[in-house]
Parts: structure tokens; C-alpha cells; sequence
């Protein structure tokens, strides 16, 4: 250590300038006498204020050379450091913009800064201004260009975007809840809708029958028929939830699939025995008549808002939606109801354990994941709106707090990316996700004023 010190003593241009800081601190901490204690060159004080410089400070760039740096740290030594700032970069922006009668530019705004002694980030400025513009506190009137907004002509917030086709979402004492989709009335008196209804229960029992001892050689067809039995078993139509009809139906679907298409020569897993295959392949076809029977069935199986996607979009949108999936089953953070677990359940094992297409896959799960990021959505609307105080109004306040909020915290990069299908969804959610960090900076600043 002392070879490199004695090396920086020596130099000059060291000697001369707030590099000699360097040299001094650390012959400070380790004097050359063999009986001088370490001591603190600069004072608790300022080492302390060194210390606590956060990642950029100490960051050389184009415009910030290791120099300018040095001569930073000689300011906090001789006593010169800025004063902490009694505004948040938010607030200064705006307030500069308004003491304005015409739009700055950014290197209006950062100048402004610099001669106010406000030490700020240029990427945590440029940042802040694109999230002040979207949340509409100020205007972008063109490209690195910024106005402030008169309070006639505060931008209105996007509208609320609606769950659509598919399994709907709501919090139901303090947990999130499904609305159930029964079949309408003119469909309970279908009498095509009956005989299927009770052709697929009696095809059902045989299957099962047939499988005997040897379902748990199956394990994962075994998972899929039970969920099938317990969505087909109630007595009457009128009773049948056409979500859980269909989701139960698209693993069963799969799973017909891959046992038709099963080769014993190259895949391990062992084939049905014929009569048990012609079964479960009945079963299935079965099903997707019934399913298109009912108008919600209708609706689900021909893709009902499904964006028109590339197949490298949908093999992402599977990734967004896989890694939602796995979350909620097993962050126990969130407060769901059973039908909401048992969903999320079969959902995964479409999406984990089939050998389906990322496409297909994609198209099954999309309904599901998108009302339950619109549902996340409007509880982030609902949480702006009472200026952040995360008692989201109509939910329960563990919901609120725990699940959603940990949701979005958790999963902000699958979200935003799966919600890139719905751009009005997307520009819905930054534009909450925007006013909750501005409210909440707010609300810090207040604390500690």
C-alpha cells in the first residue's frame, strides 16, 4: 500500500491538485511511524458525507471526468458540499417551468439545477421529466422541449380499461376472487347442451374406471381429469361455470393431443391402451362441442381479443405469462380465494407440463393474465386516486397492500411486457405506476420537511 502512496506524493501534477486528497486520507489512516494511531484526516462529518455519495457520484462520464470528481470530494472537505435539497427533483421542475412564460429546454431545466446547487443525475432528470409529462404535471411540447400545464389544461387520465372475454377478477373479502360465468338462461333449456353435458360425464366415469390401479403411472393426465371432473360433475347446466369448462377442457385437449401423437420408440412416457385412447380422444371432442354450445365458450374458443402476433411475439408472451403464473402460486404474499389457486393451477400445468406450441399455449393463457393485470390495473387507478394511501378503495386493505401492490412490485418486467399486447392497457398502467411514484415522493417529502 505505501509503495503506490509514496509514488502519488512524488507526482507533481498529485501534489497540485485534489488528487493529493488520496495520498493524505490514507496517510492518515496509515501513518508511516511505527507509533502514530490512525486518525481521521477529514472529520466525521465529511467522511461520512464521502461515504454516503450514492453509485453516480463517483461515475466518470463524458461530461463528469475522474478530475471533476476529485475537486467534488476537495468541496466536502473544505465545508462547500450543496445543501440538501428542500424540494424533490419532481417539485423543482415544475416550479421552474412555472416561473417561466415559455418552454425550457433540457438543458434549460438543467442549468437550472446547477444554479440553484441542486446536485442531480442527467439520466434521473431525463427520467423524471418523461414520467412528469406522462403523468401530465408538465408538457412535452416537442422533443427535449418542456412546458408547464395551466390547470385548464390538466391531461385526463387514460380510461379505465374493462376485464374482457375470459375468467373475471374481483376482490371478495379480502381475497382476490372470481365472478362466476354461468350459461344464460335460453342455454339452460338447450336440450343438445344436456345430452352432451351427461354423454361426457358417462364417458368420463368409464375412462376413470378403465385407468384403475394405473392412473398413477399418469400422473399429469390423472391432474387433468380430476380438474375436468370437478368443473363437468354438477347435476344441471345451469350450474356449469363455463371459465373453469373451458380451462379444464384445454388441458384435456392437450393431453388427447400428446397421447395421440405419443412414439414409444423415442419418448419415455408409456402410450394408452387403445380403447382408453379412443376414450379420452371421444371425451375431448365431446367437450369442444359442448364448449361452443354456450356463448362464453364461443367467445373463448375463437380467441376473443387475442392480438394479431408474430410467432417470436407469442413465444413471449408465454415467457410473460409462465413467470406470472409461477408467482402467484407461489408468493404467499397474495390472498386468493380456491377457485382463483385452482385456476392458476391447471393453468400451469398447461403451461409447464404440455407439449404444445408457445403459440397455443400463449392464446389459452392470455384471456386469464390479461384481466388479472386489468383488474391490478384499476386497482392502481384506484390508489392514485386517493393520492397514494394504499387503502385501494373496494379492496381489502391486506389485498391492496399485500398482494397487489407485492403483484406489480415482483412482476413489473412481465407486466409491462405481456400488457405491450394491449396498448391501451399499457398506457393505462404507466400512467398509475407514474402518479402513485410522483404521489409518493410527495408524501416523503412532507415526512421529512
Amino acid at each position: 500500500m505505501r509503495a503506490p502512496l509514496d509514488a502519488i506524493a512524488k507526482d507533481n501534477f498529485a501534489r497540485e491538485t485534489s488528487w493529493k486528497l488520496i495520498h493524505d486520507w490514507y496517510r492518515a489512516i496509515l501513518p508511516n511511524t511505527r507509533h502514530a494511531e490512525p486518525r481521521s484526516l477529514f472529520g466525521e462529518s465529511a467522511d461520512i458525507a464521502i461515504a454516503t455519495q450514492p453509485d453516480e457520484f463517483w461515475t466518470v462520464t463524458e461530461a463528469r471526468s475522474a478530475d471533476r470528481i476529485m475537486d467534488e470530494v476537495a468541496e466536502i472537505v473544505e465545508g462547500k458540499a450543496r445543501r440538501k435539497p428542500d424540494r424533490t427533483i419532481a417539485a423543482f421542475i415544475i416550479d421552474f417551468l412555472e416561473s417561466r412564460e415559455e418552454p425550457a429546454t433540457i438543458e434549460e431545466i438543467r442549468q437550472a439545477f446547477i444554479s440553484a446547487d441542486y446536485r442531480v443525475i442527467d439520466k434521473t432528470m431525463r427520467g423524471e421529466l418523461s414520467r412528469l409529462a406522462m403523468a401530465g404535471r408538465i408538457e412535452r411540447v416537442r422533443t427535449g422541449v418542456y412546458a408547464a400545464v395551466h390547470t385548464s389544461e390538466v391531461h385526463q387520465p387514460p380510461s379505465a380499461v374493462k376485464q374482457g372475454t375470459g375468467p373475471i377478477f374481483a376482490g371478495v373479502a379480502g381475497e382476490l376472487a372470481r365472478v362466476p360465468s354461468f350459461p344464460s338462461a335460453n342455454e339452460h333449456e338447450n336440450t343438445t347442451l344436456h345430452k352432451l353435458h351427461e354423454r361426457i360425464k358417462k364417458r368420463l366415469d368409464s375412462l376413470l374406471r378403465g385407468l384403475g390401479n394405473a392412473r398413477g403411472r399418469y400422473s399429469q393426465l390423472d391432474d387433468v381429469l380430476s380438474d375436468y371432473r370437478s368443473a363437468i360433475a354438477c347435476d344441471e347446466i345451469s350450474a356449469l361455470d363455463i371459465d373453469d369448462l373451458w380451462i379444464s377442457g384445454a388441458g384435456l385437449i392437450a393431453q388427447a393431443r400428446s397421447f395421440a401423437a405419443l412414439d414409444p420408440s423415442k419418448q419415455v412416457t408409456e402410450p394408452l391402451e387403445p380403447q382408453l385412447q379412443a376414450l379420452l380422444g371421444e371425451i375431448a371432442r365431446l367437450h369442444g362441442a359442448l364448449v361452443m354450445g354456450f356463448a362464453k365458450g364461443r367467445e373463448l374458443a375463437e380467441k376473443s381479443g387475442i392480438p394479431l402476433l408474430t410467432a417470436e411475439e407469442f413465444r413471449k408472451l408465454f415467457e410473460y405469462e409462465r413467470s406470472i403464473v409461477r408467482w402467484m402460486l407461489e408468493s404467499d404474499q397474495f390472498a386468493m380465494s380456491d377457485r382463483v389457486r385452482s385456476l392458476f393451477e391447471e393453468v400451469d400445468r398447461l403451461l409447464v407440463m404440455t407439449s404444445e406450441s408457445s403459440e397455443h399455449l400463449a392464446t389459452i393463457g392470455y384471456p386469464i393474465i390479461r384481466n388479472l393485470i386489468i383488474f391490478g390495473a384499476n386497482a392502481l387507478g384506484a390508489a392514485e386516486r386517493i393520492a397514494g394511501r394504499l387503502a385501494l378503495v373496494g379492496l381489502p386493505v391486506n389485498l391492496a397492500v399485500v398482494g397487489m401492490l407485492a403483484f406489480f412490485r415482483d412482476n413489473l418486467s412481465s407486466i409491462m411486457g405481456f400488457s405491450s399486447s394491449v396498448p391501451e392497457l399499457r398506457a393505462y398502467l404507466e400512467y398509475h405506476l407514474t402518479r402513485l411514484e410522483i404521489e409518493w415522493q410527495e408524501a416523503s417529502r412532507k415526512k421529512n420537511s
